[in-house]
Order: structure tokens, then sequence, then C-alpha cells
């Protein structure tokens, strides 16, 4: 984690940090992957994710599997084909 990341990121901040599309980010959000808040605009709202919780996510998704299972990776059995 960069220290010079601010306290509160955008779906877009988290997808360029991790080399994904903000869809994958969202999609982490609505399994429940990562813990997000909302910015209230009137209507809906801005997502925005804690930068402790960013690293909260990427602690958990350290595991091959676990990473495969939140679209982060390789399936574990796959990886043992890369040359």
């Amino acid at each position: 984690m960069k220290p010079e990341m601010p306290i509160y990121l955008r779906p877009k901040d988290v997808a360029e940090y991790f080399g994904v599309s903000t869809i994958t980010v969202f999609k982490w959000i609505s399994r429940g992957l990562l813990t997000h808040f909302r910015v209230s605009n009137g209507h809906r709202g801005h997502a925005r994710i804690r930068r402790t919780d960013l690293e909260t996510f990427e602690r958990e998704f350290t595991h091959p599997a676990a990473r495969y299972l939140a679209g982060l990776g390789p399936r574990p059995e796959d990886m043992d084909n890369v040359d």
C-alpha cells in the first residue's frame, strides 16, 4: 500500500491500484468482499472505500484460491501449468 494514498478512495482509485476495471471493484462491493460507504450527493451517493478497508481486503486475498474467487488471479490449479 502506498503511504501517499488518501484515506478515502474512489472505486476508480482502487481499480487503478489493482489493475482491474471499476466494474470489477463494484462486483467486489456487491459481493460483500470490499467494505465501502456512500457519500451523499442527494440521490444514491458516491461509493468510497477507506484505505484501511482496502488494506484488509488486500491481506485477505493473498491466498491464490481467495484471489481467484475475488477475480484477482488465475485458478490455483492453472498456476501449475504456467511456464
